[in-house]
């Protein structure tokens, strides 16, 4: 077979993939747009070819066949919600949404910030539901604080375990047939956020659905009941409490036909286990208040700069070594200062043996009042206490500060850092 032979097989290879994946991914696109969430389904391309996939373009016969074969897969429903380069959060609708809670502003533990609304009631009322037809099923295993902050509430988890160091681990599968989507098209102006403003409502889904909330201090038990799912029957209950697995099911938009839940795999199954209902609010979006519409300051302000917490990893990055010679976890420190180490605030040792660290009160203020820029940034140091030699972690630069009353997360070696801010008291 010769060169070009071979792309062209290559290129009909892409095609065949990317149509037997559009149809999920268009579903997955819809409802989980977060691009830290991505789970697109890749093809992975021979070495040798890589250097001449973009002259097989050339090479090939249609114009634009092979480009258009690897350019990212739209919905087949041209109503369902396109990914956005924002960060947003899928959660189950909570208890009494309307739409009138289209818009509503949330702080970052996801409390409802009362009368504030990103829309205006004159662009309220030019909203329209869109019609939709889709059914889906997804098992996740919840991998990130805030999605645990925000399906916290409706869990019924108390706020005390809402960290990701907490004991219990959690995750959920959810089966679907979405019929309405209510949300905030892009060409809309926001309003500016109130201070305290972390995340918005973007989108209300309406349909049919149920879920089951699971969890285990043993995280293996979560993660692996994923790929078991499809192989449990009977009582959801009874089979996940045999497994040492905590369950709780709930419906929404459907009726329960017995005294028990019974397991669901698929969409397709809702009708065999449950009466369909009316259409009623299952899921909503929430996305995250940018800093073009969080509360304006001017720039270079110096602002109150608050450690929510400091996460380290089981290892250290630097080094990819233990913390500490019994492979236990660090003494946490930091420092706070300018990159030419002016403004240096020395701070104390902030926890003994833990991987994560919370100050709170005085202990939580990195600085009183400081600006961050391009040109100027904030440079925080990070070491474990050694009585011998503190052990060097890396340093987390912060060019760009969250607006006051917002939170924002950086990363360095491993290491995680959420500030917030407060306008100089």
């Amino acid at each position: 077979m010769g060169f070009v032979d071979e792309l062209r097989a290559l290129s009909e290879q892409v095609k065949r993939r990317l149509a037997n994946v559009k149809s999920e991914e268009a579903t997955k696109q819809a409802l989980i747009p977060s691009p830290n969430q991505s789970t697109k389904s890749r093809m992975i391309v021979p070495m040798k070819y890589r250097t001449f996939l973009a002259a097989a373009t050339l090479v090939l016969a249609a114009p634009g066949s092979l480009a258009q074969s690897l350019t990212p897969v739209s919905s087949t429903h041209s109503n369902t919600p396109a990914p956005t380069a924002r960060e947003d959060l899928l959660a189950r609708a909570p208890t009494g949404i309307s739409e009138h809670d289209l818009g509503a502003y949330f702080n970052t533990a996801f409390r409802p910030l009362s009368g504030a609304s990103v829309i205006t009631e004159q662009q309220r009322s030019a909203l329209r539901r869109t019609t939709t037809n889709e059914r889906s099923h997804t098992f996740r295993v919840v991998s990130s604080e805030q999605e645990l902050r925000a399906n916290a509430s409706i869990w019924g988890i108390v706020s005390g375990q809402v960290t990701a160091t907490s004991a219990s681990h959690h995750g959920y599968f959810r089966a679907y047939e979405i019929d309405g989507i209510l949300q905030i098209p892009a060409t809309f102006s926001l309003g500016q956020a109130p201070t305290g403003a972390a995340w918005y409502i973007s989108a209300i889904f309406y349909g049919r659905m149920v879920e089951t909330h699971v969890s285990s201090s043993d995280s293996s038990r979560v993660a692996s009941l994923g790929a078991r799912w499809n192989a449990l029957s009977g009582s959801v209950s009874t089979s996940l409490t045999s497994m040492g697995i905590a369950s709780q099911t709930h419906v929404l938009g459907l009726n329960a036909t017995g005294a028990e839940h019974l397991f669901v795999h698929d969409a397709t199954e809702l009708a065999r286990v449950y009466a369909r209902g009316e259409s009623v609010p299952i899921l909503v979006r929430y996305s995250r208040v940018s800093a073009t519409h969080a509360t304006a300051v001017a720039a270079g302000t110096p602002l109150r700069v608050i450690v929510e917490y400091v996460r380290y990893p089981r290892q250290n990055q630097r080094r990819r070594t233990a913390w500490d010679v019994f492979n236990g976890p660090p003494d946490i420190q930091f420092n706070v200062h300018r990159r030419d180490n002016s403004e240096l605030r020395t701070r104390p040792q902030c926890t003994v043996d833990s991987f994560e660290c919370r100050p709170v009160g005085d202990a939580a203020v990195a600085h009183p009042s400081m600006s961050a820029s391009v040109d100027n940034p904030i440079v925080f140091t990070f070491w474990d206490v050694d009585p011998m030699a503190p052990d060097y972690g890396g340093d987390i630069v912060v060019d760009q500060l969250p607006a006051p009353g917002q939170s924002r997360d950086y990363i360095g070696y491993g290491i995680e850092l959420r500030l917030r801010t407060e306008l100089p008291h």
